[in-house]
């Protein structure tokens, strides 16, 4: 799309084709965006997060291009400009967001991906032995059974 503004043509035969597309893709990056946000549980979150950010930026970058007067474009969508204000108001926010996210997460993850001694050891035991258990000062405790 980035590519297809610039070109010298006939905006009228493209203009409504370009329309279509930056509404549609716009919509898709807020659906995926909506539920990347609603998905706490999400594997490689943070990586999803990262490219959405790169995706964002693009996008930001693309709308800025179609209002600048260097794309024949821009004029052929000068009744769109409010609503494509917001959209780059909206995705300006996002993006505002997702970095926020990120820097908070990023200091999270030290501490939430350590394991400690005693919770590697409980799963790293079998299943079915059920004689090791923890009392209640956090202490493995052996049955007699086994000695």
């Amino acid at each position: 799309m980035h590519d297809a503004i610039r070109l010298n043509v006939n905006t009228e035969y493209f203009a409504d084709k370009i329309l279509e597309d930056i509404l549609f893709i716009n919509a898709s990056i807020q659906k995926i965006y909506g539920s990347l946000k609603n998905n706490s549980l999400l594997i490689r979150r943070n990586v999803y997060y990262h490219s959405m950010m790169k995706l964002k930026e693009a996008y930001v970058h693309f709308l800025d291009e179609l209002r600048s007067t260097r794309s024949g474009f821009g004029n052929s969508f000068e009744h769109m400009r409010t609503k494509f204000k917001l959209i780059l108001e909206n995705n300006l926010k996002d993006l505002q967001d997702i970095r926020d996210f990120i820097s908070g997460t990023e200091t999270e993850e030290v501490e939430g991906d350590t394991i400690s001694r005693d919770e590697l050891h409980y799963l790293m035991s079998p299943m079915e032995d059920s004689s090791n258990s923890l009392d209640e000062s956090g202490e493995y405790t052996v049955s007699d059974a086994k000695l």
